[in-house]
């Protein structure tokens, strides 16, 4: 009797670990052909914490890296608009030079250059971007267009100095949900929401909204220019009073020109400075960007370190098991021929 008890024991125990040998096997095969270690968090034991954390941090860096992606996109856009500026300013500031007294060929010349350019300026300042037509001067007014067809502005009748407007303070917003007292700021008479009569007003300010984008947990970046910047407002006065100059006659002519010629040169170093800005946030989103990707590859190896399973040692580890098995199972055979044979007798 005692021993039959011994040989179940026996065949309890190999078959136990018989289990346990397939599991464990099965377990080798699947992270011989995943790479993985485990296909779930249950599988790294005290380390699952941490697998967690890095992906976690993983993901929150890459998010990081694509607003990154999207504002250096923007900004790339933004340089390329200001560049064009900055050359149609020259552009009207040659043409105005070659203006002579009492000279229509060169008035002319004037009128036409600066048609082309009411055109090629209204054509950056509604430009759009990304797959939802976001216009990239419109503050944020993402999509109203901002300006209208600069060619049917009406010419200034009469030489005024320029002025810019810009946006009245915002009153403290009270606590939610209570709105804002809106701000009704002024617009430039070319914003398409400062037409009519009287002219419209901007209720929030969102003609003149700059935008900012978080590219780390504690860095964030100023970004953008609406088509209602002080320096563009005073290239499009200067196209106004250099189209008037080409039709009068002086002394109103010289008036005209000298508004121009003052305007252009607000416009001028304005849009450079724009640019500088510009560039300057092109700098810090760009080199945050490279940090970030290089974070992200270092925490992707800690992850790997803990999740990559090394082939070869699979492999051996897969053959080990394979032999306890066999051994195992030939134990347990045994086992069951001696079992029988006691039963027969």
């Amino acid at each position: 009797m005692s021993n039959a008890i011994s040989t179940s024991g026996i065949f309890f125990n190999s078959t136990s670990l018989i289990n346990k040998n397939e599991n464990q096997l099965q377990q080798l095969l699947n992270e011989l052909n995943t790479g993985k270690k485990s296909s779930t968090l249950q599988g790294y034991g005290s380390a699952a914490p941490t697998i967690l954390n890095l992906n976690k941090t993983i993901t929150e860096t890459q998010s990081y890296v694509d607003n990154a992606t999207q504002v250096s996109t923007v900004l790339n856009l933004y340089d390329n608009s200001l560049t064009e500026l900055n050359k149609d300013a020259s552009t009207l500031q040659t043409a105005i030079g070659n203006l002579g007294a009492n000279d229509p060929t060169s008035a002319n010349n004037l009128k036409n250059t600066i048609q082309g350019l009411e055109v090629d300026i209204t054509s950056v300042l509604n430009e759009q971007v990304g797959s939802n037509g976001r216009f990239l001067f419109a503050g944020s007014r993402y999509n109203t267009q901002p300006v209208v067809d600069l060619t049917t502005l009406p010419t200034p009748a009469t030489p005024t100095p320029f002025t810019a407007v810009g946006p009245n303070a915002l009153p403290a917003q009270p606590a939610p949900p209570a709105a804002g007292v809106p701000a009704n700021s002024p617009l430039p008479n070319y914003d398409t929401q400062g037409q009519g009569t009287p002219p419209g007003t901007d209720p929030f300010n969102q003609a003149y909204a700059t935008q900012t984008v978080n590219i780390t947990d504690s860095t964030s970046v100023g970004y953008g220019v609406t088509s209602n910047d002080p320096s563009i407002q005073a290239l499009i006065y200067a196209l106004g009073q250099a189209k008037a100059a080409a039709g009068a006659t002086q002394p109103q002519q010289q008036q005209f020109l000298a508004n121009a010629t003052s305007a252009l040169a607000t416009a001028t170093q304005g849009l450079q400075a724009l640019q500088q800005n510009n560039a300057e946030a092109q700098v810090t989103v760009n080199t945050e960007q490279t940090t970030q990707k290089t974070a992200i590859g270092n925490l992707q190896q800690q992850l790997g370190n803990l999740e990559n399973a090394d082939s070869s040692t699979v492999a051996a580890e897969i053959s080990t098991v394979q032999n306890q098995l066999q051994g195992t199972f030939q134990v347990t055979s045994t086992i069951l021929n001696l079992s029988l044979l006691s039963f027969i007798k």
